[in-house]
């Protein structure tokens, strides 16, 4: 059975909760897609999807 993660976040320090996404997916074996919707600006969406792209190697 697949998991899914949607992350939707519009919080200053977004990295930090993709941080915490990495945890939980290490700690529960998540296998899926991750999904991110992010209101905020281009640079930090950009630190977001980099992260989401390293998360999706993990799964």
């Amino acid at each position: 059975m697949q998991k899914h993660i949607i992350l939707k976040t519009m919080a200053e320090k977004p990295l930090s909760i993709m941080n915490g996404v990495m945890k939980m997916i290490y700690n529960q074996n998540y296998e899926g897609c991750i999904s991110v919707e992010y209101e905020g600006d281009d640079d930090e969406f950009e630190g977001i999807t980099s992260s989401v792209r390293l998360i999706k190697r993990y799964l």
